[in-house]
This record gives C-alpha cells, structure tokens and sequence, in this order.
C-alpha cells in the first residue's frame, strides 16, 4: 500500500518531501489521507499548509471542512485561498457563510478563491455578498463574482450584472456576458446585443454566445450581423448561436458562411445548419465536402446524414461520380452510408405500423 509511506513523509524533517506528499496523496484521493492531511494544515511550512488544503479539496471528504474554514483564517494569504479553493470543491453548505466572510480578505487572490467556490455551491445565500463583490477595486475579484453570479442563476443577480456590462476591465465584461448567458433572462438580451459592438472582440464573442443560450428571436438579426465581424471567434459563435435558435431566416447568410476564409467560422456555419435541418442547406453543404479543410469536411458529412431523404442520397451518390481526393471520398462514403442506414431503418418502422390507420 503505497498510501501509508507517503502519510509518514507528512512529518519527514525536509518541508520539500512534506509539500510532496501531500501533493501525491491529494492524486490519489485516497480517504485514509483525510486526517494527516488535516494535521497538515498546521505545518510550520506555509507552502505544506496551502498543498495540504488543496489536497483534501482534491478528496472531498466532508470531514475536512471545519480544519478548512479555520485555515481561511491563516496567516498566509496563499493558504487562505487554497483552503477557498479546497472548500469550493467539497461545496457543504457549511462553508458558505465562511466563504462570505472571506470577500473581505485583505488579499485579492483570496476574495478570487471565495468567490468562485461559492459559484461552484451555487448558493442562492451568497447572492448578496456576490453583487457587492462586483465592485471590488481588483477586475480578478470583480469577474470571479460575475462568474459566481452566472453559476447561482439567481434573478437578483440579472441587474447588477447588467451594470457590469459598462465595467472599464474587459475581463470583467466577458465573466459577465457568460453569466448573463447561464440566467436566460428576457431582461439581458438588449444589453447583450448593444455588447455585440463592444471594442474588445472577446467581449462580443462571448455577447454572440450567451445570446445563443437566450434563443430569442429578438436576437437574429444582430447575430446574423455579428456574422459579418472581423474576428473569426465573433463569428464562430454568431454561427453556433444562430444554429441553436434555429431560425430559417438565418439559413441565407450561414450558406455564405460556409465560405469564409476562416475554417472555423466554416466548420461552425455547417454545425449551425445541421442544427436548423433547411433544406435549402443541401447543395451548399453538399459543396462544403470538398472544402479545403479536413474538419469541414467530416462537419458537413456529419450534417448531411441528419437529413435522410432519398432525393438527398441520389444527390451524394452523384457526388461519388466525380474526381474526389481521399479525404473527401471518405466522407462522402461515410455520409451515404449513414444516410442509407438511416432510411432503411425509417423503411422498417414504417413497415410495422398497421395498414388500417384511420385509428390512430
């Protein structure tokens, strides 16, 4: 048993093997590590103190929650926040009220720490302590509580973090547009597409995202705008967002997406129409299985199975005709096969349903 050597080396007289233990044992989650470990936390070595508390985050264990709220109250800010950190992942609901406290750590790294783990807890009690921790003077500890906030889903959250969507630090204005995005509130959309012009294109990108998770049909047109933008990220998650609202007025301008020079933003434009399922999709997509790109090619592939109509497969093998490269022919292969699979067995089904249908 491997653990037992490595509980000894917890009280070997060089800090280096104590730090090292405590990493290896918090790898192997093992349960029987739980108390060392806790004993660990006291260690005259700060850097075995912070190994230790994240360790038991790495295990779990319910046990070592009380050793871990006392370690919030260490000396050194880096256990402090390890002890955040370890407590994050255990998510008892006992921590959270230690963990409030702890926004108001003197050290930013540890209001960070407090913050995030109460987003992993979900705590509908930390939502208060959460906003007021958005006006943190540090833009680290300011995302984190947006990020928070996002995780929490909480209503009282939606206008505050609105009115971080005007925070000067652009790290700040993403969190915030993703947590705007996990609370799918009517009350975001309009602020989330005015941030679909923001400067910083990781903030529109992420605006393009979250608008996605909204569904809203409000939102189509500035997304199939944001299909237009100079940052191929913008426009990768324009194309994803459209796809999940599944709008047929967006199927247009995803077709002419599918020649961008980007083959993300093409990979991305395929994906969105195999979501929206228009017909009107088949011959471009059925151009993209020669794209260029590799990744396209399986995309389109992928998409055109989803359609399973006979008129389709006569198109695809008219396609196996032509001067293909391997790459292409294999998708294509792959494709027919799919799509015949697929009508065979819709054949089959419909095969068993009885003759007299006047009942059903």
């Amino acid at each position: 048993d491997a653990v037992n050597p490595l509980i000894e080396a917890l009280e070997d007289e060089d800090s280096g093997v104590r730090w090292s233990a405590a990493y290896v044992l918090g790898e192997m989650k093992s349960p029987e590590a739980v108390k060392p470990l806790m004993e660990a936390l006291k260690d005259e070595d700060y850097d075995v103190r912070w190994r230790a508390a994240l360790a038991l985050g790495e295990i779990e264990s319910p046990q070592a929650v009380k050793p871990l709220i006392e370690a919030l109250q260490d000396e050194d800010s880096g256990v402090r926040g390890s002890a955040a950190d370890a407590l994050g992942q255990i998510k008892s609901p006992d921590a959270v009220e230690p963990l409030m406290e702890a926004l108001e750590d003197e050290n930013s790294n540890v209001r960070r720490s407090a913050a995030l783990a109460l987003g992993k807890m979900k705590s509908p009690q930390a939502v208060k302590s959460l906003i007021e921790a958005l006006k943190d003077e540090d833009g680290e500890v300011r995302w984190s509580a947006a990020l928070a906030l996002g995780e929490t889903k909480s209503p009282d959250a939606v206008k505050p973090l609105i009115e971080a969507l005007k925070d000067e630090d652009g790290g700040v204005k993403r969190s915030v547009a993703l947590a705007l995005g996990k609370t799918k509130s009517p009350e975001a959309v309009k602020p989330l597409i005015e941030a679909l012009q923001d400067e910083d294109s990781d903030v529109r990108w992420r605006a393009a995202e979250a608008l996605g998770e909204m569904k809203s049909p409000e939102t189509v047109k500035p997304l199939m705008e944001a299909l237009e933008d100079e940052d191929s990220y913008v426009k990768r998650n324009a194309a994803e967002a459209l796809g999940k609202i599944k709008s047929l007025e967006a199927v247009k301008p995803l077709i002419e997406a599918l020649k961008d020079e980007d083959s993300n933003v093409r990979f991305s434009a395929a994906l969105a129409l195999g979501d929206i399922e228009s017909p009107q999709a088949v011959k471009p997509l059925i151009e993209a299985l020669q794209d260029e790109d590799s990744y396209v090619k399986w995309r389109a592939a992928e998409v055109l199975e989803k359609f399973a109509d006979p008129k389709i497969l006569s198109l695809l093998l008219r396609e196996w005709q032509k001067d293909l490269d391997e790459d292409t022919l294999r998708y294509l292969i792959e494709c027919i096969s799919g799509m015949d699979r697929k009508l065979r067995q819709e054949k089959q089904i419909f095969a068993t349903y009885p003759k007299d249908r006047t009942r059903y």
